[in-house]
């Protein structure tokens, strides 16, 4: 099921998007929900970001291929982590898809987007096994992260600080698609 959250008359509304309709719905995306009977043309929607999550984490370092480019551009050998980076993220970095990014005055050529995977989680969970992990996953989503990576090279701790508080340097797609 693909989920979209749209700006209606009435404030932000989640959506079930079919084919080029997206039926309205009301109640908690992640427990009941029911029809509303509204339906808006996908065309015509305003776009929001798919949620507005009270926690907010990007892994880093991730993708051994782009540890290993990056150290290679900048004349180094590549550290590949045994574990990814965790990092917290501000909620006001997330900006819908279409919505302008905000380049800070003081970043360089080096300002650069890289595809996510968005996973949401839907449930509780703590010190799960691989097994269970799954289990508390609601759905996915696409994003786009933004990083200076001048600020990353030269100074992790003010690197840190600054993508945590610029605003729209996370693009999350506008589609959640539930898992299954």
């Amino acid at each position: 099921m693909r989920w979209v959250r749209v700006k209606t008359q009435n404030g932000p509304s989640y959506g079930i998007i079919n084919n080029d309709i997206i039926s309205l719905v009301r109640g908690n995306l992640f427990e009941t929900i029911e029809l509303t009977g509204e339906e808006i043309k996908l065309a015509n929607a305003k776009i929001m970001v798919p949620l507005e999550p009270k926690t907010f984490y990007a892994a880093g370092l991730n993708y051994a291929q782009h540890v290993i480019e990056q150290a290679k551009a900048n004349n180094r050998e590549p550290n590949i982590p045994d574990e990814p980076h965790v990092g917290y993220r501000a909620n006001n970095a997330l900006i819908a898809d279409g919505e302008p990014i905000i380049k800070p005055n003081d970043s360089s050529e080096e300002f650069q987007y890289e595809g996510e995977l968005v996973v949401i989680i839907g449930k509780k969970g703590k010190n799960l096994t691989e097994d269970e992990a799954l289990d508390i996953v609601f759905g996915y989503s696409i994003g786009n992260d933004i990083s200076e990576r001048k600020w990353q090279r030269e100074d992790r701790t003010m690197w840190r600080a600054k993508i945590q508080i610029l605003s729209s340097l996370s693009v999350l797609g506008l589609k959640l698609i539930r898992s299954q």
